[in-house]
């Protein structure tokens, strides 16, 4: 059996930049809808994505492409009713505002003779298609058919080349045909015609979390100090600043002013000025679409693949992700792989743009620093299916159990954490009628799923502890290493934390703190109680940035004590007459072995290496980040299993 998932895609929640002729009083933006279904067009240039089926969509799409134009001309009316007069086409948008603005939904519009605003005050409404997979099983004189569609809705800040918001909604149908009608006119229109219905619900989902989600409203934050180049903000995530972003803002008179999110924390940011002039003291209007996670809490990069067979694992993050919340001790950060082609897809819609304008429409490769600390990875099994059936075989039931093992490590593979959630599912059916297999399959994935999840938040919490830096030798190249007594960690392994430092300025009576952007990178080396740290500081030449004495380490996670270092071997141990192959007792045993107190195990394989480096590319991280695989250790464990009958 092969099941497809698919693809995860980013949360978001940015600050907006919004542009005025007058001081910013309200939050006036624009959406236009991109009428094209992001994937399907890629079929025509055989550019297909990984978890795309042909056989599924090619009944909206080719030579049923009218469908698609129902779909576009549906979810066009469903965004106008939810947004009203903040939608327009995207031929109205230029670089200038020129008002009165309102909708002309015209797709042969001239550039010139339409209200316009510029392209800083709008938002690109993107409905793409992330995995279509196609499940067909004879059943002896009729056919089981099971269609999963998931549509995705993004919305994106198209001058910042940004998502701001996305959202996706997966929907299952399925069919029953008899042998005679496979592949007949009526067997088309019947699936063609269900499949729209569906998907036409799925825009109503999509629109309507949309719509509960992103309403861009103003927000005053006060600059309370100053210190160093920083500049300290009385307002924190809680409003929806967020680590690394780049929000406009606008002061008393208008005029614009440009920031970079160093940090942010519970009741306060740490800003950086990059345009316009900055008074501490100054009220500045900033737009956010909404609160973001706290920013203190380390990174974690859920890995994807893109590998249909190993696909499911990109269907339990997207359940996973969803059902995570802000409850977790950490933030995830995930990839979009697709955003090139998105970004691609509204610049050749909006076409009354001067693109060369916006050279921050350009994603620029080699560029980001502020990679993950850790990585999120997954791993599934499911037993053989038992089958009984009654009389006549008009009752059947079929019973399967699933397994789904969610896993944290750092980027030199030290696993920290390990949960599993399991379900068993009892199938049952009545002359024939009932959930098709796939389908089951599916419902109990998502089951496990969110029992591991639940057992995920139980029992792996991440608590980040202080330990002063005694002394630091530093490089001219960027390069040092960090002297500390007692950090409890031995020579070999990497440390992932970062350098917090007290600021002068007190924000409502509290101490404020800024977590200085440097990586802590390579094997740290264990004299006496003294651990030598190598860092790497990622904005070379900028002195302040340098750790000093008596600044802290921040550690967010620490190898287990008094432990045997061990990697996980690839391979997996089948006993001898074993009876049946299971993939379901792996997750099981390894899951034994990461939460062992006796051992420490590292798990790396070429095959992750890969997958991380692909999403450290597509992510526009510098290559440096790169991941090579580590020397194995001398000890690996093996997990394995033997099925035999009682």
């Amino acid at each position: 059996m092969k099941l497809t998932h698919f693809k995860q895609l980013t949360i978001a929640s940015i600050c907006f930049q919004l542009f005025s002729t007058q001081v910013v009083a309200d939050s006036q933006f624009y959406i236009f809808p991109i009428k094209e279904i992001e994937g399907l067009k890629a079929l025509d240039n055989k550019n297909l994505r990984p978890l795309v089926d042909p056989k599924a969509v090619a009944f909206i799409s080719g030579q049923q492409a009218d469908a698609q134009k129902e779909l576009l001309v549906y979810f066009n009316e469903q965004l106008i009713k939810a947004y009203g007069p903040s939608v327009i086409h995207v031929k109205q948008v230029r670089d200038s505002f020129k008002g009165p603005v309102k909708l002309v939904d015209d797709d042969n519009l001239n550039c010139d003779s339409v209200p316009t605003v510029s392209l800083q005050q709008a938002y690109g409404a993107v409905l793409g298609i992330s995995r279509a997979s196609f499940y067909q099983v004879d059943k002896g004189g009729f056919n089981e058919l099971l269609i999963p569609v998931t549509l995705n809705l993004q919305v994106i800040k198209p001058d910042k080349a940004k998502i701001v918001f996305s959202t996706s909604n997966t929907t299952y149908t399925p069919f029953r045909f008899a042998e005679s009608e496979m592949g007949s006119e009526q067997y088309k229109s019947t699936v063609r015609k269900a499949m729209v219905d569906s998907m036409k619900s799925q825009i109503d989902e999509l629109i309507k979390t949309v719509q509960l989600s992103f309403n861009p409203k103003a927000t005053p934050v006060k600059i309370a100090g100053k210190d160093g180049p920083f500049f300290i903000a009385d307002k924190g995530y809680e409003v929806g600043f967020k680590d690394g972003d780049e929000p406009s803002a606008f002061d008393k008179d208008g005029k614009e002013v440009l920031f970079q999110v160093i940090n942010a924390n519970d009741g306060y940011a740490v800003l950086k000025g990059l345009g316009g002039s900055i008074q501490v003291g100054g009220e500045y209007q900033f737009t956010f679409e909404t609160k973001a996670d706290d920013s203190r809490k380390p990174r974690m990069m859920p890995i994807t693949t893109e590998d249909p067979k190993r696909a499911v694992a990109n269907g339990v993050i997207d359940v996973f992700s969803k059902n995570i919340g802000f409850k977790a001790p950490f933030q995830l950060s995930a990839v979009d792989v697709n955003f090139t082609q998105t970004m691609n897809v509204i610049r050749e819609r909006a076409q009354c743009v001067p693109w060369d304008k916006y050279p921050n429409s350009t994603t620029v490769k080699d560029s980001r620093v502020d990679v993950p600390k850790f990585i999120f990875t997954v791993d599934t099994g499911e037993t053989a299916t038992f089958k009984q059936s009654g009389k006549n075989d008009t009752h059947t039931k079929e019973t399967f159990a699933t397994v789904v093992q969610g896993k944290v490590s750092d980027m030199n593979g030290v696993v920290y954490g390990s949960a599993i959630g399991v379900d068993k599912y009892v199938l049952e059916k009545t002359a024939g009628v009932g959930l098709s297999s796939e389908n089951a399959k599916e419902v109990s994935l998502q089951n496990a799923t969110k029992a591991m999840t639940s057992e995920f938040l139980k029992n792996i919490q991440f608590e980040p502890k202080m330990f002063i830096i005694k002394n630091v030798k530093s490089q001219d190249d960027g390069k040092g290493s960090l002297i500390i007594d007692n950090l409890p960690v031995d020579s070999g392994f990497e440390v992932a934390g970062a350098i917090s430092r007290k600021l002068s300025t007190k924000v409502a009576g509290k101490e404020t703190f800024v977590r200085l952007p440097i990586t802590t990178e390579g094997q740290v080396v264990k004299k006496g109680i003294e651990i030598n740290v190598p860092y790497q500081i990622t904005d070379i030449g900028q002195e302040f940035y340098k750790p000093k004495a008596g600044d802290s380490l921040v550690v967010y996670a620490l190898p287990k004590a008094n432990a045997k270092v061990v990697d996980m071997c690839e391979s997996e141990y089948i006993g001898k007459n074993n009876t049946v192959t299971s993939s379901f007792a792996k997750p099981l045993a390894s899951n034994i072995v990461l939460n062992s107190p006796k051992y420490q195990v590292k798990e790396m394989s070429q095959t992750l290496v890969q997958d991380v480096n692909r999403l450290l590319d597509e992510g526009n991280f510098k290559e440096s980040f790169k991941l090579t695989l580590p020397q194995a250790s001398t000890v690996c464990v093996q997990t394995g299993y033997l099925v035999h009958p009682e």
